[in-house]
């Protein structure tokens, strides 16, 4: 039960990183985000956009920008990503 409690609050500070990042990008760095291809959390995860977004955080082209909010959501998005992974493969393991 705390697993999944676990997970579900990590999926949710995700998706808050998320929303503030993708708004972070569009309004700060509108060059970035277009080029990206508009990037938005409606998209599936294998839209193109999403896909370039991934990259661009997990290659951290993000420090070339030398922005240090971008710089924190962006570690923080692959620290939530990991931990997700984590906490939903210990839930399932608990489970067999």
């Amino acid at each position: 039960m705390y697993l999944l409690m676990a997970f579900f609050a990590l999926f949710a500070l995700s998706y808050a990183n998320g929303l503030w990042l993708l708004c972070h990008l569009r309004t700060v760095h509108p060059e970035v985000w277009a080029h990206l291809g508009q990037p938005s959390l409606m998209q599936t995860n294998l839209a193109t956009p999403r896909l370039r977004l991934m990259k661009f955080v997990w290659s951290q082209q993000f420090r070339s920008l030398n922005d240090k909010a971008l710089s924190r959501s962006c570690g923080l998005a692959m620290a939530a990503e990991i931990a997700l992974v984590l906490t939903f493969a210990a839930f399932i393991a608990g489970a067999i």
